[in-house]
């Protein structure tokens, strides 16, 4: 069992922010990786907030169309009243549909737009193995850095609202477990996967940022671009309330901390995918259920337990 010396945060906001304008890529400036990458549903990550139509009131978090309208985020994400998948453009959330927590103490939940958006085929992972050592790219809506000088660096800080932007980042699993954190008052308890902040693993290594809860991590499992996570939270070694920071570091979770980069965490999709199929009806013009075809239990999960403290 790895030590538990970093403080960990919940990805929702935990104080009061400004007007709004996602990920932290680390030899990257705010700019970068603000495209389609290609190879992954892009354009099915929408950001949440509330829209009063003319401006954001309120900014919320981050959320993957699963199709027919139904939208998959973190549990401890807020609800908002619209989502935009391109920024400019806002589509309403049904009030008269009441969020859906996929599974209970699991930090995942579904809710559902009152028109249904065109977006690129989601496929959900069967549970089926393969995350473990693999790499994979992460969607987000979050903040970004807050200052160019620290492009590179292995300490980085968070943005303020105006470095809100959708873009994609690159980051590796290292571990698939039973984990635990504490959003609030509300514990989760679930499969999770864990990412951790590498500063030797390339341009487009991601740390999440403010607003990234509910980013969709995809993965090429078998030779098909799967769901595999939702982002959900991370550690925490450096900064804290109203001064988070990222911090990159070795890619490893064993041995001596020292030297670690942080962990982000996501809810490992696969586990939850039955239940998620229970709750969406089965889309007429997406893949999510060509990936049910088989469960299967990832062997060797640990439980541990993370309270977070912002």
């Amino acid at each position: 069992m790895k030590a538990k010396t970093p403080a960990h945060i919940a990805l929702l906001v935990l104080f009061v922010v400004g007007p709004a304008h996602a990920l932290i890529i680390f030899n990257g400036d705010n700019l970068a990786n603000t495209t389609d990458p290609g190879g992954v549903p892009w354009d099915a990550t929408a950001r949440m907030a509330n829209y009063d139509g003319s401006s954001v009131t309120a900014v919320g978090e981050t959320a993957v169309h699963l199709g027919d309208g139904y939208m998959l985020t973190a549990n401890h994400s807020g609800n908002s009243t619209h989502v935009s998948f391109d920024g400019s453009t806002w589509l309403e959330v049904d009030s008269g549909f009441t969020p859906q927590q996929v599974a209970p103490d699991v930090d995942l939940k579904i809710f559902k737009l009152t028109s249904t958006p065109i977006t690129s085929a989601v496929i959900l992972h069967d549970n089926s193995g393969g995350e473990l050592n693999t790499s994979g790219t992460i969607v987000g809506w979050g903040r970004g850095r807050e200052f160019d000088a620290q492009i590179g660096e292995d300490i980085q800080d968070f943005g303020k609202d105006p470095t809100i932007d959708k873009r994609w980042g690159t980051n590796t699993i290292r571990e698939a477990a039973s984990e635990s954190w504490i959003v609030g008052s509300t514990t989760y308890t679930q499969d999770a996967l864990t990412a951790v902040l590498g500063n030797t693993e390339g341009d487009n290594e991601f740390a999440l940022a403010l607003h990234d809860s509910g980013s969709p991590y995809f993965q090429d499992i078998g030779g098909t671009i799967v769901l595999s996570g939702i982002a959900a939270t991370r550690s925490i070694q450096n900064g804290g309330v109203g001064d988070y920071k990222a911090t990159f570091g070795d890619d490893r979770l064993t041995g001596s901390p020292f030297g670690r980069g942080d962990e982000n965490l996501f809810v490992q999709v696969g586990a939850y995918a039955d239940e998620i199929a229970a709750i969406v009806p089965e889309p007429n013009n997406f893949g999510l259920f060509s990936s049910l075809l088989a469960t299967f239990a990832i062997s060797g999960l640990r439980r541990r337990k993370r309270e977070f403290k912002g």
